[in-house]
């Protein structure tokens, strides 16, 4: 009685149906807190792969957005962790085309594929996720389809929907069923943003032209026209977790994945490569008297050529060679860096021997080096 046959199962969801990257906020390769963000329009802050709009580039004063990793989650779920901003307004005074997006994600466009929009077997989707605020009211919800414009020539899709905090300070989950769109794609053999997903707090633009179906526009930001919550004015404190993007019209249990598969789906992306003091980043050798060259070997092969991002200052780092150790300020990335290995060297405060080999590591506690490909 308990043997089934291929025929009988339902296959729909079997597993890796979650189309969004760290969605149960697992990794924070960058840090559990960040410092507090002023203006900026897409930054990458502290847990993996999520990002914030803070586009206040109009009004007057100062506005200051601090994200950090909490244990506060939904007392009926599993999850380790969730994503906290604070707002704080000490004398910011919106105007213009000001908006807030406290959380938002960017997907890759291979890893967009099986929803199929912009083709003719394009199909539903499902967004779920858990939300919290210290204030209630209706924000704002746009999908839009960042690359559809290299596909169809036109302005990007966009969907714009809302989303409600029916009762402050309370975990609440959400779903939203977006529609298929037959239209407006990306291109499937190129890694470009095939969507960016926004939840907006505040925003000073206005109500978008079409709502709860799809549109082209090149913009992001506007409002619906029900909302009325706006961070910008009174400040808050919001929290996101659980978040899982599906096909399908109906929303299933979030899909929990290993920290490790996990880890490993957001170094495609962003790598740390080290971080404090005494750590090894990789062999090293004098390729010339004043000029040594190494390589770091990524875990996974990234999205793209990566940028560097690491820790200047007096003393950083050392490369240990020869019963000796040269100590230097700064790494630079060579232009040989691939999406698997990234070569890192430095050219100015090495003195040694043409041909000896040694290791490059850090020598300060405020050191981090960081390759980044994010979208």
């Amino acid at each position: 009685s308990k043997i089934q046959t291929t025929e009988m199962l339902d296959a729909k969801n079997l597993g890796r149906r979650n189309l969004i990257i760290n969605g149960a906020m697992q990794i924070w390769q960058r840090g559990t807190t960040s410092s507090a963000l002023t203006h900026n329009s897409n930054v990458y802050h502290s847990v993996d792969r999520w990002s914030a709009v803070t586009d206040q580039n109009d009004g007057s004063g100062t506005l200051t957005t601090t994200f950090s990793q909490s244990t506060d989650v939904p007392s009926t779920e599993t999850f380790p962790y969730s994503l906290k901003a604070v707002v704080t307004n000490t004398s910011f005074t919106p105007s213009g085309t000001d908006n807030t997006a406290l959380f938002s994600h960017s997907i890759e466009t291979y890893n967009a594929n099986p929803l199929g929009w912009g083709t003719a077997g394009a199909k539903q989707a499902t967004l779920s996720y858990w939300i919290k605020s210290s204030v209630a009211g209706t924000g704002t919800l746009q999908i839009r389809l960042h690359d559809s414009n290299n596909v169809s020539g036109a302005s990007d899709g966009n969907f714009y929907t809302k989303f409600t905090i029916n009762q402050a300070n309370t975990w609440e989950k959400k779903t939203h069923l977006i529609p298929a769109n037959t239209t407006d794609g990306w291109r499937r053999n190129v890694s470009a943003t095939a969507m960016q997903l926004y939840w907006f707090f505040a925003s000073e633009q206005g109500t978008v032209s079409t709502q709860d179906a799809w549109f082209r526009l090149n913009n992001y930001g506007q409002r619906h026209s029900d909302m009325t919550l706006d961070f910008q004015t009174t400040g808050g404190t919001a929290y996101l977790t659980g978040c899982q993007l599906e096909v399908g019209e109906q929303a299933t249990d979030f899909e929990h994945r290993s920290y490790g598969e996990e880890l490993s789906l957001c170094q495609r992306y962003y790598y740390r490569a080290a971080d404090g003091t005494s750590k090894t980043l990789g062999l090293g050798v004098n390729y010339q008297t004043s000029y040594m060259s190494g390589a770091v070997y990524f875990p996974v092969t990234m999205r793209a050529t990566p940028t560097l991002d690491a820790a200047s200052g007096t003393n950083y780092y050392e490369f240990i060679r020869n019963g000796a150790a040269d100590f230097f300020n700064e790494l630079l990335l060579g232009n040989r860096t691939t999406v698997n290995i990234g070569e890192i060297y430095n050219n100015t405060q090495i003195s040694g021997t043409v041909g000896h080999g040694g290791f490059i590591r850090t020598d300060n506690a405020a050191v981090y080096v960081d390759f980044d490909a994010e979208l």
